[in-house]
C-alpha cells in the first residue's frame, strides 16, 4: 500500500503500536516505561486516541524522528562557535 507521496508503507497490523507501553517498548526497548511515552506524546510525538486507548504507527513514527533531526540540525547550524 501507498502513501499520499508514493512511498510503500506496511500494513497496519503489522505497523500498528497498541497503548503507551507498546510505544515505550519500540522507542527505547523492553525496559522502557509507560511515563516516558506519555511525556514524547505531550512534547508532540505523533498518535491517535480512541476512547482511552493510545495507537501509534511505526512508520509515522520514524518519519516523525526524521524531521525532529533535521529541525535540530538547522537549528545548530546557528548556534554560535565556541571558542577552544
Amino acid at each position: 500500500m501507498n502513501d499520499a507521496f508514493g512511498k510503500l508503507q506496511p500494513p497496519l497490523h503489522i505497523d500498528q503500536l497498541e497503548g503507551a507501553q507498546e510505544i515505550a517498548k519500540f522507542l527505547w526497548g523492553p525496559k522502557a516505561s509507560r511515563k516516558r511515552a506519555y511525556r514524547a506524546i505531550e512534547r508532540g510525538l505523533p498518535v491517535s486516541r480512541i476512547g482511552n486507548r493510545i495507537y501509534a504507527r511505526r512508520s509515522v513514527i520514524r518519519n516523525w524522528i526524521e524531521q525532529q533531526e533535521k529541525k535540530s540540525a538547522s537549528r545548530s547550524h546557528m548556534l554560535p562557535e565556541i571558542p577552544r
